[in-house]
């Protein structure tokens, strides 16, 4: 793979981490999980 195709891999990657994560704490959290949170 390419260094671009890596990058673009690894951003991926990371914002899918990013909205698992979001979706766990509201799960956790509910309505009390803010978005400046």
């Amino acid at each position: 793979m390419t260094k671009i195709g890596t990058s673009l891999f690894e951003e991926g990657f990371e914002e899918g981490e990013k909205e698992l994560t979001i979706k766990i704490l509201n799960r956790r959290f509910g309505r009390r999980l803010t978005e400046e949170l």
